[in-house]
């Protein structure tokens, strides 16, 4: 099966899907609290759903409702079996904090896609602080075998692969006995994701300072329960690449929206760079070279650099079968820029975006767009 993108205009107006990354911190914070606390409209995708089912394992209770979540806890555990992290590094990273909270073993892995992503920063970091932390294999990929208690301290942390690894640390250390001060070494990549991380802790009770580049977490502390309404996951950023097509773009804060700012810059006079991406290499997919073959499939002028690509526009975009390489980013890229090619796009793992995004084709069809999924 594929997903199949025509040219077609489209105008209307949809609710934007509420924010994934806000998803997954409020059903982990919530069940560390013990709840209950009600989550009102969560994104329900299947990387929001692996990380359910594993708060789940650990010994949540979480309700669907009318309107979203509740979710409560009188303990929580390590499960008997492993965790499923599914294709979600967000779910992995994340509950690796959690479960080195935990007295006892937990395992955790996913799927072939994520047992290539890199744990090794975030399993030293909590060896550190108390916690015995290991990849199965011993080359720092998945499964991962975590065992508390985590106990506080002062640790050094790369920011250079992934800002989950900071995010995973700031959830969890506030629940060690003592203190924590986590110190990120540059280069310090998507700190948005850090600074909601913060933000949410903050909603459920506990400060974290940040003193020149150094993150101080209390310890010895507990959550409180609280209520919390998922906000939509709105982009910013297509308006600055608007604007500054044709000169520099950096995505070392916006790394998902990377394949989508290159098909933009495709349509914008002159050349756009795209720097500071060396993390992409370890997403869903080498998003770099994900990215770069997909346009280069679609008749535009891209080249690869370590960092991100250099795009040149304008391009006319054409008719081509895309390899998605199961990155839901990358389908949803390629199905936009169908809307502008000359002949049918037609793109693999097709349905993909529900990792995400569950109601996009929906979406682009309530919005005009001829996409349909074709055998």
């Amino acid at each position: 099966m594929r997903y199949r993108a025509l040219a077609s205009r489209v105008s209307g107006s949809i609710q934007a899907p509420p924010s994934k990354s806000y998803t997954h911190r409020a059903v982990i914070l919530a069940a560390l609290s013990s709840g209950p606390c009600r989550i009102r409209r969560p994104l329900l995708a299947e990387d929001t759903e692996a990380t359910i089912g594993g708060m789940a394992a650990f010994g949540a209770e979480i309700e669907r409702t009318a309107d979203g979540l509740r979710v409560a806890s009188d303990s929580l555990r390590p499960p008997g079996m492993p965790i499923d992290a599914r294709n979600s590094g967000t779910t992995l990273r994340l509950l690796t904090g959690v479960a080195a909270l935990l007295e006892g073993s937990t395992t955790l892995s996913g799927d072939a896609s994520l047992r290539k992503r890199p744990m090794g920063p975030l399993l030293d970091a909590l060896t550190v602080l108390g916690a015995r932390a290991r990849s199965s294999s011993g080359d720092g990929l998945p499964p991962v075998e975590v065992e508390g208690v985590l106990r506080g301290g002062r640790v050094s942390l790369s920011g250079s692969v992934s800002s989950q690894f900071l995010s995973s640390l700031l959830i969890a250390c506030p629940l060690a006995g003592n203190r924590s001060e986590i110190r990120v070494l540059p280069p310090r990549r998507s700190e948005p994701y850090v600074e909601m991380t913060r933000q949410m802790v903050r909603a459920f009770g506990v400060d974290i300072v940040v003193d020149e580049g150094a993150y101080l977490v209390p310890g010895g502390r507990t959550y409180r329960p609280t209520d919390l309404e998922v906000p939509g996951d709105f982009s910013s950023a297509a308006f600055p690449l608007v604007a500054a097509a044709g000169q520099t773009v950096d995505v070392s804060d916006t790394p998902d929206l990377f394949p989508i700012l290159a098909v933009l810059a495709t349509q914008a006079n002159g050349e756009t760079h795209f720097v500071n991406g060396e993390h992409l290499r370890v997403k869903e997919s080498d998003r770099i070279a994900s990215t770069v073959a997909m346009l280069r499939a679609l008749g535009a002028h891209a080249e690869p650099t370590a960092d991100g690509c250099v795009v040149h526009g304008p391009a006319s975009l054409r008719g081509a079968f895309i390899d998605s390489r199961a990155d839901h980013r990358i389908l949803m890229a390629a199905a936009i820029a169908g809307l502008a090619a000359d002949d049918s796009v037609d793109i693999s793992d097709p349905w993909c975006f529900r990792v995400s995004y569950p109601s996009f084709l929906d979406d682009m069809r309530a919005l005009g767009a001829l996409h349909a999924v074709v055998g």
